[in-house]
């Protein structure tokens, strides 16, 4: 033990003093020092640290250890703190590094326990110390102790401070020095500080200009300052308007004035901040005031000069004139020249900011004006002996007027101008007037001619005889006539009361009483004569009233006027009670005393001349004044809180309480009424003050206090804003494992593709709006629910975007999603690994690859690809995937899909043995006889179950092949049909066949009828090639309409030619090859028969379905579809006992339809629904009444309207009818209805593909049927219904997702409604039709919504469809449709078949294909808008119609649905009346509909004029005229145009110009007469007048040829004049002057003349033929023998006429209409030659050479008397 611790002390020593390498020794490196700070030995007492580090010359790391922690420890910087006494080694080794090796030095510490005596520690200056920067200041401090004393700064860039306790001063600042004595045995350590402030030395700064700088306004200066310090230097000006400085000290002088520049140097760390300042002076810039005018102006009292002075200044330019009296001058230099005399006018400039005020002035001279002398009367003047005239002259200046007489003798006048006639003879008299101050004198003379008086005496009256009684102001006029023709004057016996003037009107001026006289002069028959009344005149009643007729509340001591206005005397004011409210008794100003109460404000006007005495009053209260203040009372959310609901509470939204409360002086406490400025924000309890803070925003609460018998009314508010609630999310999976780092750390789910996860979000306020995926190709979510679909990992993130209530959130965690198997369809999965057999070149599909998971391509191979493989195709075509035998043997095929990136890898293997083929062969290989329209069967036998190709037809459009292997036959005739099979092997092609023969025979004919009780009888023609009919019949139309008996069958007894059954019937090929139908009894006058043909003869009504209800249409890529409904009341098939339907049409326009199969495979039905939902038609449901059960179960899909696929035969809901379906949110829905067993539904499903469908909700609103939904503004919209006992509703719902319903409006505008229409269209939802308060009750209003919840009737005043429901709308090109349905219920209701169309929803067009108008004659046509127009004639019944019908293409027609007013309202509907010989022609883009007759007589003969911008709606003038520029206009009387018929108008456009006359040529009036030409004249074309160069005449044609670069000319044709005659031609050559027109006729002789027979009653129009020149075409008529014509000429001039057609195929004809439409001439109509009325239509496409009959019906019709 001894020798281990000898050992020890001998190393411990040499370590000491010589240290030591450490770790091992490298021999190629160098040893280096380490060194410690103290190298000790180290005394510290128990308690103290010191830093001693060690440094070495190496980069090494260094570490330290204490051989005694107890003693002492060491920190890895070296920092060693004495822990106890004793004694420790402090080691620190530094590591080797590339250069060094390793070293390792000790120092010796002792510790010691300190001493415990306190010592004071002591500073030469004790308590502060204070110098400037650069000091040194000596402060030791001692102690009692030996320790060693150290100081410290606490600022060391303030002041540094040595161990000698002196403190060197650096920059300003303060700093706490501190001086430390270490203890040592006996004195224990001690501290002691004092503060040092040290400050900055001060400096001076200095400018290079130091006290005062002066310039002038944009004078640039320099004036820089300097001081001793580094701060930077920076200036400012006092005035910044008057100079600027830079920051280099430059000033820039702006404007006049002065500025103080202050320069400032910023303090740096030694110098303290300073500044200096110098006075600047700015003085302004000299400016020239120039003049306009510069030197002098002179001019004329009342002239007006403009002479403006101008400066280079902006300042103000005044003008002053020296004498205003002369001439004044306005702000803009302006001159009024008022009196002669002169004057200087001085202008001057004020100064601005750069420029100094300037004066200049010019001299003015200021005329008289010469002026005029006007005399009242001119003259001569001619006067009766005795006579007087006041005959006075005025001037313009206010010089005195006298008058002198050239012989006074003859005629004397007075000074003030009043003529008296002293005896016959001449004179003249001469007014002067003389100067003034601005008018130089004037004369003026005029002749009197004196004659002798009459004798006779006459009598004066006045138009009030007697008296008149008015008030002050009042105005009469009472003139007085006499029988002569003497002037009338008149006079007043007291002018203070009344004045009278010239012309008998007087003036009542002041209560009183006068007489007034009136002196008629003597003429040279009568005498003078006079006459006189009573005037008496009273005062005026006052029309005062106070402003405010209170009462009027004042607080106690304030003051108030109300003031008073109207007209009347002079008012004082009185109070009822001085002592509560005075009143000042002139101004009414009203104050409040000190008490309060009630008084009375009476304002009292005395009689004077003018008023009668009146008084006004009002109250007035006097009320003590109050405060309303707040306080706050509770808190139930504070205001600072950014929350406005208290939700973890439960309570959303949260309230709030400030109470008001009222300060007064008497402890009044009235109720307090509390409001919200805006309660989207926060309402408030009116009573309790309670808000409730609903949204984020700022809101003011106001309280109120009314005011009561003592107190007025006080309000007060205050303001509450209010912010969101922060949001927090945590997920939780399916299985309820939290996904959230707050749970589990790291959270992450994982799954497998296809995998479907719902994440349930645990929240602190709403659920999350928006769910994202970070890698959709790995997974999707979507409201929480995550779909897996790749392998991979993806981030799911569920965000809020906050609401009214909460701010947005969002958390997030990690998904990993892993692959699964793939699967595929295979067709023999049994064979997988086993043997089978395979004929020869057959195929078996063994599997479908369309329906392989995986994305991999499929490798396919075989052991013996010559007998059996699968073809090399491309993926996904019809053959992959196929398994083709080649030729006799056996092979093993194999299937490989590789894996993907999502499946894994799928293997299959076939063993395949090939053995001989069987050719295929059709059951019936002979003739198979079928009927058009019905399907037949013949299966095709196979070797397998895959069909060969589709089979070839020798003859197309006999037989459709249908998607299941049935035949429809489609025409007539004979066709082979072969079926073939090939296989294609590695050796060749082999080939097998099989067919047979189709004999198609048979039409079917569907008759339609509707009673007409205008015809006695119809006959309808089938044409001679029809080889059998199967006719229908509809329920008999006369049963109910003699008897209302409810027997209402349909007839079936034998065929006839001639029957009064209603319809006939008879089975197919029963019937002759040409039949005749006619029907008509004695009681229902007639049936008119239509009949149309299906299959290759064309479609009904040429295209178009039979009248159906309940139809249902949809669009689908742009077209339309009509499938099934049911035409009860209308046709019915006797092979078919119900009235449904199962046929489907489609049409690319609305209007022409095509049917595309007559019987599809599912049931007929109505009631159903067909919608168009993932480019498929679907039709699903219905309702057929000799099929209730299950049979409308099943759901077919289209994707042509031809081919049906059933998609489910037994979805999950009921049979139904009634119902609805719809898309949304790219769903099906399907929304009530009723079953099988009538009862009404409430329950909804929705379906994603059509085909599977799942309940969403039952009892959302109560149970109905034949309701209607849609899809509206992103909800499902439904509306009306009927309930389970038949009642109709009105409620309207709506849904944003189709399970949560919300009742919008129980009571909408339109009322109940059923089996009405409902539908989005133009950004708004629209209610049509339907059924309202009864089943009976059929309506046609059309309705239309933004918002689901107000609604408008769009067709109040337009033309609309016929009542109706039960019928089909859609929206397609732009348009609403409507389509067929029931116009009531019963037997006899009607079935529609109609078609209209809107573009806008109030006015609805008829689109209905109709074949054209009834025969008629006299009718007009013309083309108008790109449509022909038939308006009015006279039908073969001789009804004058004012039917109006159009057509796009002159074939197909249908009549316009008119409204017409005779006032311009359209309030009622005032159509024109039926009329023929009439006229219509298109004037100023409008058509226009004149004169004609209306009966028999010529006493119904029409003038009225009508107009049409669109040919429905007609608007009347009448009596008119035309005006240019104007239209019709009402005429006077003897410029009207007169009633007349067969007429002609030709709008005339002169050569010259672009004025138009409208020339009316000949016709008959109402008493018979023929007439001549009647146009449109006067100078300003403003009346109708007769012309008479024209002969007259009627039933002529009147054409305009208007030729490029010549004259046009009108040709008048024909016609016949009162005696009967039957002109050839005439023509009237139209020149530029209207008033030169002359007319041309050819010599009786002309061979032309007796070509053309003189005719009436024809057509003739102007044509642009073949050369480009305007040709004439006239056409039949009929001559003097009453002969009709049927021939066509042509002429290029109307003299010169050439034959086209001497009988043309329309036969001989007149009253009929001949036009050009789209480059075709047209014939229609009119009255062959055998009387008959016609309605055929022709056209030529050549100019007349040839025609061809238009026709869009396989029947002809005809009449029998």
């Amino acid at each position: 033990m001894m020798l281990t611790k000898l050992l020890t002390t001998v190393t411990l020593c040499a370590l000491v003093l010589t240290g030591c390498d450490s770790g091992p020794i490298d021999e190629e490196k160098s040893s280096q020092t380490l060194a410690f700070n103290d190298a000790g030995p180290v005394s510290m007492f128990v308690g103290e640290s010191i830093e001693n580090p060690a440094t070495g010359q190496g980069t090494g790391s260094i570490t330290y250890a204490s051989s005694d922690t107890a003693v002492a420890t060491v920190s890895n910087v070296g920092t060693v703190s004495a822990l106890s006494a004793g004694q420790a080694i402090i080691t620190a080794s530094i590591a080797a590094d590339d250069t060094f090796n390793g070293r390792t030095e000790l120092f010796i510490l002792y510790v010691s326990a300190p001493g415990t005596t306190s010592q004071t520690l002591t500073f030469a200056t004790p308590t502060s110390v204070t110098g400037t920067v650069d000091d040194v200041i000596a402060n030791a401090a001692t102690g009692q102790g030996t320790g060693a004393v150290t100081y410290a700064s606490s600022d060391t860039a303030v002041a540094t401070v040595d161990t000698a306790g002196s403190i060197t001063l650096l920059t300003g600042g303060t700093s706490t020095i501190t001086a430390s004595i270490a203890a040592d045995t006996q004195w224990a350590a001690q501290s002691n500080t004092y503060e040092l402030t040290s400050n900055k030395k001060v400096q001076t700064l200095t400018f290079a200009t130091p006290t005062s700088v002066t310039g002038t306004v944009d004078d640039v200066i320099a004036n820089a300052a300097t001081g001793q310090g580094t701060g930077a230097v920076t200036y400012a000006s006092s005035d910044t308007a008057v100079a600027t400085v830079d920051t280099a000290g430059s000033i820039t002088l702006l404007t006049g004035g002065t500025s103080t520049i202050t320069a400032s140097i910023a303090a740096d760390t030694q110098w303290a901040a300073q500044s200096n300042t110098y006075e600047l002076t700015s003085n302004k810039k000299v400016q020239t005031l120039t003049f306009a005018t510069p030197t002098s102006l002179t001019g004329t009292i009342d002239d007006i000069f403009a002479n403006p002075a101008t400066g280079q200044g902006s300042g103000t330019v005044t003008y002053s004139s020296s004498n205003d009296a002369v001439a004044t001058v306005d702000i803009y230099g302006g001159i009024l020249m008022l009196s002669a005399g002169n004057a200087t006018i001085t202008a001057t400039i004020a100064a601005d900011t750069q420029w100094a005020a300037q004066s200049n002035t010019y001299e003015l001279t200021s005329n008289k004006k010469v002026q005029t002398l006007a005399l009242a009367d001119t003259g001569p003047i001619a006067l009766f002996v005795g006579n007087s005239l006041n005959n006075v002259a005025l001037g313009e200046g206010t010089g005195t007027v006298s008058y002198a007489s050239s012989d006074d003798n003859i005629a004397s006048v007075s000074n003030t101008g009043k003529v008296t006639a002293v005896s016959a003879g001449q004179a003249t008299i001469t007014a002067t007037i003389a100067t003034d101050t601005i008018f130089l004198p004037q004369s003026d003379t005029y002749i009197v001619n004196v004659s002798a008086a009459g004798t006779t005496s006459q009598t004066l009256s006045f138009a009030t005889p007697t008296s008149l009684t008015g008030t002050i102001d009042d105005i009469f006029a009472n003139p007085a006539t006499g029988q002569g023709s003497g002037t009338v004057t008149y006079s007043s016996s007291n002018d203070a009361v009344a004045t009278v003037d010239i012309y008998g009107g007087i003036l009542m001026l002041s209560a009183g009483n006068a007489t007034i006289t009136a002196t008629i002069a003597a003429d040279a028959v009568y005498a003078l004569a006079t006459n006189s009344f009573d005037v008496s005149v009273t005062k005026k009643v006052a029309t005062y009233a106070f402003n405010d007729g209170g009462p009027v509340s004042i607080l106690l001591t304030n003051s108030y006027t109300n003031a008073i206005t109207g007209t009347g005397g002079t008012i004082t004011f009185t109070s009822s009670d001085p002592s509560i409210a005075s009143v000042d008794p002139v101004t009414g100003q009203v104050t409040a005393t000190t008490l309060t109460g009630d008084a009375v404000i009476t304002a009292t006007m005395v009689e004077d001349s003018q008023w009668q005495a009146a008084s006004w009053n009002y109250d007035v209260h006097t009320r003590y004044f109050e405060e309303m203040l707040f306080e706050y009372e509770t808190w139930e959310v504070p205001p600072s809180v950014n929350a406005t609901i208290g939700c973890a509470a439960g309570a959303c939204p949260a309230t709030y309480f400030k109470r008001a409360f009222l300060r007064n002086e008497g402890g009044h406490s009235p109720q307090i009424t509390y409001v919200s400025s805006d309660t989207t924000i926060a309402s408030v309890d009116s009573v309790s003050g309670v808000v409730t803070m609903l949204k984020e925003g700022l809101v003011t609460i106001t309280a109120s206090a009314l005011e009561d018998s003592e107190y007025i009314a006080a309000t007060g508010s205050y303001q509450l804003t209010l912010t969101k609630s922060m949001m927090i999310y945590s997920f939780i999976d399916s299985l309820g494992n939290p996904l959230d780092p707050l749970f589990d750390g790291n959270a992450t789910l994982e799954g497998t593709v296809d995998d479907v996860v719902t994440i349930t979000v645990m929240s602190e306020g709403g659920a999350p709006d928006l769910w994202t995926s970070s890698n959709t190709a790995v997974a999707t979510v979507s409201n929480g629910t995550v779909t897996m679909l790749t392998g991979g990992t993806a981030t799911i993130s569920a965000s809020n975007a906050g609401d009214t209530y909460w701010k947005a959130a969002s958390n997030s965690f990690e998904l990993t999603v892993n692959k699964f198997d793939q699967t595929i369809t295979e067709y023999r999965p049994e064979a997988d690994g086993n043997s089978f057999n395979l004929m020869l070149s057959d195929g078996l599909q063994l599997i479908d690859p369309a329906t392989k998971d995986s994305s991999a391509t499929i490798v396919y191979s075989s052991t013996d690809s010559s007998v059996a493989y699968i073809a090399d195709v491309t993926p996904n075509a019809p053959e992959e995937g196929r398994l083709f035998a080649a030729k006799l043997g056996n092979a093993l095929v194999t299937i490989t899909i590789p894996a993907d990136d999502r499946f894994n890898a799928w293997t299959r293997n076939y063993g395949v043995s090939v053995i001989a083929q069987v050719a295929p062969a059709y059951t019936n290989t002979g003739t198979v006889y079928a009927i058009l329209g019905t399907d037949f069967e013949n299966p095709l036998l196979v070797s397998d179950a895959n069909l060969p190709s589709t089979p070839t037809m020798t003859t197309a459009g006999i037989i459709t092949i249908n998607a299941d292997g049935t035949f429809t036959p489609i025409g007539t005739g004979v066709t082979t049909i072969t079926a073939t099979l090939e296989k294609e092997t590695r050796t060749g092609t082999y080939t097998a066949y099989s067919s047979f023969d189709v004999n198609v025979v048979g039409h079917t004919a569907y008759i339609a009828a509707q009673r007409d009780p205008r015809l006695a009888s119809t006959t309808v023609t089938t044409p001679a090639s029809i080889d059998g009919v199967s006719a229908y019949f509809t329920q008999e139309q006369g049963c109910d309409a003699i008897a209302n008996s409810p027997a209402c069958s349909g007839h079936s007894g034998p065929l006839t030619t001639s029957d009064s059954a209603d319809l006939l019937y008879a089975g197919i090929n029963t019937l002759p090859s040409y039949l005749t139908l006619k029907h008509g009894d004695y009681r229902t006058r007639e049936t008119e028969i239509a009949i149309g043909y299906m299959g290759t003869s064309g479609s009904l009504a040429s295209g178009i379905f039979t009248a159906r209800h309940s139809p249902q249409v949809t669009e689908l890529n742009g077209e339309f579809y009509l499938i099934g409904g049911e035409n009860i009341g209308g046709l019915k098939d006797f092979n078919n006992p119900s009235y449904a339907r199962n046929d489907v049409w489609k049409s690319t326009d609305g209007t022409h339809w095509t049917l595309l199969t007559a019987n599809a495979p599912f049931t007929t039905r109505y009631q159903h629904q067909v919608v168009a939902f993932q480019n498929k038609l679907w039709v699903i449901g219905g309702w057929n009444e000799l099929d209730t059960a299950n049979n409308h179960l099943p759901i077919w899909s289209s994707v042509d309207g031809i081919n049906w696929v059933n998609e489910n035969a037994s979805p999950a809901f009921s049979s139904r009818a009634g119902h609805t379906v719809t898309e949304f949110d790219s769903k099906l829905w399907l929304i009530n209805g009723m079953n099988e067993v009538e009862d009404a539904q409430n329950d909804i499903w929705s379906s994603s593909d059509g085909v599977n469908w799942t309940l969403e909700a039952t009892n959302p609103f109560p149970a109905r049927y034949e309701h209607q939904v849609t899809n509206f503004n992103g909800a499902l919209w439904l509306i009306g219904g009927s309930d389970i006992n038949g009642d109709m509703l009105s409620d309207i719902w709506s849904s944003a997702d189709g399970v949560n319903w919300t009742l919008v409006n129980d009571q909408p505008a339109f009322g109940p409604k059923s089996n009405h229409e409902l539908i989005q269209f133009d950004n708004r939802l629209w209610v049509l039709g339907g059924v309202a308060n009864s089943w009976n009750d059929v309506q046609n209003d059309v309705w239309s919504s933004s918002d689901g919840y107000s609604w408008t009737q769009e067709n109040r005043f337009q033309p609309t469809f016929s009542k109706r429901s039960d019928f089909g709308t859609l929206v397609v090109n732009g348009k609403l449709w409507a389509i067929g349905g029931f116009n009531g219920q019963g037997c006899c209701a009607n079935v529609l078949g109609d078609i209209w169309s809107t573009t806008d929803g109030a006015r609805w067009v008829d689109e209905t294909p109709v074949l054209r108008f009834s025969p008629r004659s006299n009718h007009q046509v013309t083309e108008f808008k790109g449509k022909l127009w038939t308006i009015g004639g006279l039908t073969a019944s001789g009804i004058y119609s004012n039917e109006v019908w159009s057509s796009l293409d002159g074939i197909d027609w249908r009549q316009v649905a008119t409204k017409g007013s005779a006032d311009g309202l359209l309030t009622n509907n005032n159509m024109f009346v039926g009329r023929s010989e009439h006229q219509v022609l298109v004037h100023d883009d409008k058509l226009w509909v004149i004169g004609g007759r209306n009966g028999d007589s010529a006493l119904n003969n029409l003038n009225d004029v009508w107009s049409s911008v669109d040919g429905a709606v007609w608007i009347r003038t009448s009596p008119e005229k035309y005006v240019t520029g104007s239209g019709w206009v009402p005429s006077a009387l003897n410029n009207q145009l007169g009633k007349i018929r067969n007429h002609q108008i030709v709008p005339y456009v002169y050569a010259s110009s672009a004025a138009k006359e409208l020339v009316i040529l000949g016709g008959t009036d109402d008493v018979s007469d023929a007439l001549g030409e009647y146009r449109l004249g006067g100078t300003a074309g403003e009346i109708w007048e007769p012309a008479l160069p024209m002969p007259r005449r009627e039933g002529h044609q009147a054409t305009l040829l208007n030729r490029s670069g010549q004259t046009p000319i009108i040709v008048v044709t024909g016609g016949k004049n009162n005696t009967g005659f039957s002109f050839i031609k005439t023509t009237r050559i139209a020149y530029d002057d209207p008033t030169g027109w002359n007319w041309s006729e050819p010599s009786l002789g002309d061979a032309n003349d007796i070509a053309v027979n003189g005719r009436t009653e024809h057509q003739a129009t102007a044509f642009v033929n073949s050369t480009g020149n305007p040709t004439l075409y006239l056409s039949g008529g009929i001559d003097s023998a009453g002969t009709s014509s049927g021939n066509l000429w042509e002429s290029n001039d109307g003299l010169t006429w050439t034959p086209v057609l001497l009988a043309a195929p329309w036969g001989a004809r007149s009253e009929h209409q001949m036009v050009v439409f789209n480059n075709r001439l047209w014939v229609i109509g009119g009255k062959a030659a055998d009387g008959t009325v016609l309605n055929d239509i022709w056209a030529s496409d050549n100019y007349g050479r040839s025609w061809q009959e238009q026709v869009s019906f396989n029947v002809t019709f005809a009449s029998e008397p």
